[in-house]
């Protein structure tokens, strides 16, 4: 949940950082002329508040959709991060059309490059919503066709990957999304260490995620691409495991193309990389 209070800390961080954009404008506020359908140049120091909310909202959104593939998520928590997002995106769209039209110099690129941040964090939080929103539902599917592929029920296995598929693809996309958005942001442009912070455990924590579909998603492209390779394959490792593979219909079964096809093919998948799903997927090289 996205809290309300600051610590002491961040709020000594942040009170630093604002002091000194706020005592920077303070010294060029007489000398910033107001026109007709200028933005009101108080709006640059909506920044603040406006970059707190972007902050907040991605460390909200990255741990919800880390978590949507592995236990249960609120929807109604993704979607209020989502709002929350957007009225980082507001505020922050009115910090900056206020440093176009009223700033200059150093000042102007300073708000600028912190807004284009923190604008990217907003965005990469409504991303990372998205994907949340995808996966919740779809995780007891994904869990019934590991175990079924386990179990030697490749029909089973790909019937249920295949009703959830679109889904997860789509998820994957949005986690793509977040991450390009997040590894635009010029770490040095933030207003404090803490929304640094933010901005270094939420990147981690989805690229953690996009790993994991991945090694799902390639587990499973195998699969599809010939289920009878896959249930011969799957059958005789079951076989071995107990004792019972016969070494000459080992040997016929390596002689057919796809199945060695697709033996060779798992040698790609790496547990490693499958994070919370690393022993499942360990069972398939």
């Amino acid at each position: 949940m996205i809290s309300r209070a600051l610590s002491g800390r961040r709020v000594l961080e942040f009170a630093a950082a604002a002091s000194i954009l706020l005592l920077t404008l303070a010294f060029f506020w007489p000398l910033i002329p107001i026109g007709e359908g200028r933005a009101d140049p108080a709006d640059m120091t909506l920044l603040g508040p406006g970059a707190e909310l972007a902050s907040s909202s991605l460390l909200n959104t990255s741990k919800l959709a880390y978590d949507s593939l592995w236990i249960d998520v609120e929807e109604e928590d993704a979607a209020r991060a989502q709002l929350l997002s957007k009225e980082a995106v507001w505020l922050l769209e009115r910090a900056v059309k206020s440093a176009l039209d009223n700033a200059q110099g150093d000042l102007r690129e300073r708000i600028l490059r912190a807004a284009r941040g923190y604008l990217a964090m907003s965005n990469a939080s409504m991303s990372s919503a998205d994907a949340a929103l995808l996966l919740d539902p779809v995780r007891p599917a994904v869990d019934s066709a590991l175990d079924s592929l386990l179990a030697g029920d490749v029909d089973e296995a790909l019937e249920e990957w295949l009703s959830v598929k679109e889904l997860v693809l789509s998820a994957r996309r949005a986690v793509a999304d977040a991450l390009i958005a997040l590894s635009r942001i010029d770490p040095n442009a933030l207003l404090s260490d803490e929304h640094r912070r933010a901005l270094n455990s939420s990147t981690l924590r989805l690229k953690e995620l996009s790993a994991e579909l991945d090694q799902l998603i390639y587990l499973f492209s195998l699969i599809e691409r010939d289920p009878e390779a896959a249930k011969s394959a799957i059958k005789a490792a079951l076989e071995a495991r107990r004792g019972e593979l016969d070494p000459v219909e080992a040997s016929r079964l390596m002689e057919n193309p796809s199945v060695s096809s697709l033996i060779s093919d798992s040698e790609h998948l790496d547990p490693s990389q499958a994070g919370r799903y690393a022993s499942r997927v360990s069972e398939f090289r």
